[in-house]
């Protein structure tokens, strides 16, 4: 419901909100339901963490990508009969999607490191030098008024 009255955390909650039923919507019209993952994106400090939701996928099923400030997350996954079982019904269908981000501060793409345990893809962006905050120091006038 429009309130005239929410925050602009709330706004962005609920574009969010908006997006990912469209997201889902239209993954479920193409045959690929669920096709899009939960993700957040945090900032660390010294680092940015992506931590998505990527049940039935496999590492090797993942691929990412960081070109300029925008990550790229692409997974294809199809769920299969263990060995010695065939499928005699299947209604989950095969899973493929592609993500963009676009970083908020530039990363070291080099020192990046990615995990995936129990279906959650943890990604460690760290940032590039040149975003780290820097201290400046100020010349106070005690210094400029010194006699030489």
């Amino acid at each position: 419901m429009f309130s005239p009255f929410l925050d602009f955390t709330d706004r962005f909650r609920l574009m969010d909100d908006l997006e990912r039923q469209v997201d889902r919507m239209l993954a479920l019209q193409s045959g690929r339901a669920g096709a899009v993952p939960w993700m957040s994106l945090r900032d660390a400090g010294e680092a940015l963490v992506l931590v998505a939701d990527l049940p039935g996928i496999s590492e090797k099923d993942i691929d990412i990508t960081i070109e300029q400030d925008v990550l790229t997350l692409r997974a294809e996954g199809a769920e299969s009969a263990p060995k010695g079982y065939k499928t005699v019904r299947a209604e989950r269908p095969k899973v493929r999607f592609q993500k963009q981000i676009e970083l908020p501060v530039r990363v070291d793409a080099e020192r990046a490191e990615a995990s995936s345990k129990d279906g959650v893809l943890t990604l460690t962006l760290p940032k590039a030098a040149s975003a780290l905050p820097r201290k400046i120091a100020v010349a106070g006038a005690a210094k400029q008024n010194a006699p030489s």
